[in-house]
């Protein structure tokens, strides 16, 4: 009796007269901006023995509750620690004996069922738990009675461990989540042992999904689990680089037809244009008006026709920038383009044709040499057209002449620039009417 007498005297060798109060405590902080917050939450300035003995999880949903910054929650936990090492010696003891003790051997409380559970070691599972080839046991969760004795799990509690979406959420889950719990909850009754690695538990019940048929949100699963995805992906990438190859050809071929049509819509607008500067004798009214009709159409036709040609080339242009990026894929990939041909020839071949066509629409030497030509032959035309007296049709003829050499050098100067030869010619078209 005196000796547990003795031991509670020096339990309480240290009184509460001897911490600081609240206030002083947190002035030595410099948190005396929580004071109030302290006040609200029922603190008074004389409870820091009761803050010194607080649980860690107790003071730290306090410090939450009052809105202490982290940094400041820090450096007062840290303070309330050190003056338990000093004031209460006992407790402090206590707590590191707790701390130190092994885990298998440490009983953890389970407040949602009043039961008591224990870490076992693998080894010692029950023999009626099959456990899955190749799957690694971290721990079997088992329960205890009062008196040791080991009881049976409740189907509750392994349907509660077992779940894996919205355990901690209130929100509404989606069919895959749904989906995923009813997987991992049939799993965890038929083994509980899967309950000791959820990660794994997860994959087993991804595959059970699988395996059941299940009916992804995009009708079919992207999941590398799935080897019938993995082919559907690649066909479906053969056949978008055939369609795209198509539309190529075809974006080509149209870019033909509209550079012929663009042609001759050039060739008429240069031949009203002739007509309605020259001013022929004996042409009425109705003809100048007719040729004045034409004229406008022409125009017209001609920058409709010029947005289209510039919309497929755009188009085209994206088209070859996209197979370039996939071929410098491939090389960075480790993959050369001769292990490609067989699928890449036909693209090749579009992007030869294709730059050979975006060549041949820009001036080179070839066509400044046939355009120089056609306005040499342009020139002498002019020159039999002055010494005939401006007979009709030879003006008709050489201005004829003078439309099909400014159509060639408007179509090869397609791409918006001007060249020498073109700006000649429509220098020489212009001369004879300036006066």
């Amino acid at each position: 009796m005196n000796q547990s007498h003795n031991e509670v005297d020096s339990s309480n060798a240290h009184t509460p007269e001897t911490l600081p109060t609240l206030t002083e405590f947190l002035t030595q902080l410099k948190l005396t901006r929580y004071s109030d917050a302290f006040t609200s939450a029922g603190v008074a300035d004389e409870d820091i023995p009761e803050l010194v003995l607080l649980e860690e999880s107790d003071l730290r949903e306090l410090l939450e509750s009052i809105g202490m910054l982290p940094f400041h929650a820090i450096a007062f936990r840290s303070t309330l620690r050190l003056l338990r090492r000093q004031h209460f010696p006992n407790k402090d003891r206590e707590n590191e004996r707790i701390s130190s003790t092994p885990p298998d051997e440490l009983k953890t409380m389970d407040l949602r069922d009043g039961v008591f559970s224990v870490d076992l070691d693998p080894a010692s599972a029950p023999d009626s738990i099959p456990v899955p080839d190749g799957f690694r046991i971290k721990e079997i969760p088992t329960y205890l009675k009062g008196d040791g004795e080991i009881k049976t799990i409740s189907k509750q509690v392994i349907m509660s461990h077992a779940t894996i979406y919205g355990k901690n959420s209130t929100r509404a889950l989606t069919p895959y989540e749904k989906a995923i719990n009813e997987a991992c909850v049939k799993l965890a009754l038929n083994n509980p042992v899967l309950l000791a690695d959820k990660g794994a538990m997860l994959e087993h019940a991804k595959k059970k999904l699988l395996a059941d048929g299940y009916t992804y949100k995009r009708g079919q699963s992207r999941s590398k689990l799935n080897p019938v995805a993995r082919d559907a992906t690649k066909d479906f990438k053969q056949r978008r680089n055939k369609t795209a190859e198509k539309l190529s050809l075809e974006r080509r071929n149209s870019l033909l037809e509209l550079e012929n049509k663009l042609l001759d819509c050039i060739m008429t607008r240069r031949q009203a244009e002739a007509k309605i500067k020259l001013g022929l004798k004996g042409s009425t009214y109705e003809e100048l008006e007719d040729t004045k009709r034409k004229l406008d159409t022409a125009i017209t036709e001609k920058s409709k026709i010029g947005r289209e040609i510039s919309r497929l080339k755009a188009q085209e242009r994206k088209h070859q920038w996209y197979e370039k990026q996939k071929s410098k894929r491939r090389a960075d990939s480790g993959y050369g383009e001769a292990s490609f041909m067989e699928d890449d020839g036909e693209t090749t071949a579009s992007q030869k044709s294709f730059s050979g066509s975006e060549a041949g629409s820009r001036p080179d030497d070839d066509g400044i040499q046939s355009q120089d030509s056609a306005i040499a032959d342009c020139h002498s035309s002019q020159q039999l057209y002055d010494s005939a007296d401006h007979n009709q049709h030879s003006s008709l003829e050489a201005l004829s002449i003078a439309a099909m050499a400014a159509a060639a050098a408007e179509k090869s100067a397609l791409g918006g620039v001007e060249t020498r030869a073109r700006k000649r010619l429509r220098s020489m078209l212009d001369e004879p009417y300036s006066h």
